[in-house]
């Protein structure tokens, strides 16, 4: 239940706006699949069938989409290269920033503090 919540509170970020190309180009056009969450010092898997239906992806045009429970949610985001973070803010204006605590060509790792509590998300490109 508390890797849902998670999944579901990543569509209340995203955003537009100056990005910096090299990071930009590593991180949109591909659909990133959640691997795994983890809250303070406990880390959840996603069961391998959740994989699928479970995924973000950022456009170079600073659109971004969030799939959790066969709900796409969209919004916006914008990468700062001063603080090494994408700032998010959803359809319905609420704001979240997220440290980029990871980035290859294959996995993406967003830190974001939730209710008080360290938080990472770990994402896979789609192959």
């Amino acid at each position: 239940m508390k890797l849902k919540y998670l999944l579901l509170s990543l569509t209340l970020f995203v955003t537009s706006v100056f990005i910096q190309d090299s990071k930009t180009n590593l991180i949109s056009g591909k659909k990133w699949h959640a691997k795994a969450i983890q809250m303070g010092e406990q880390k959840m898997d996603v069961p391998p069938g959740e994989q699928n239906q479970m995924w973000m992806i950022f456009h170079k045009d600073g659109v971004h989409e969030v799939n959790a429970n066969n709900s796409i949610k969209k919004g916006t985001w914008k990468f700062s290269k001063q603080k090494d973070s994408i700032h998010f803010i959803t359809e319905k204006g609420k704001e979240k920033s997220m440290k980029l605590e990871k980035l290859t060509k294959e996995s993406l790792v967003l830190g974001f503090m939730e209710n008080g509590m360290e938080a990472r998300v770990y994402l896979e490109k789609n192959k």
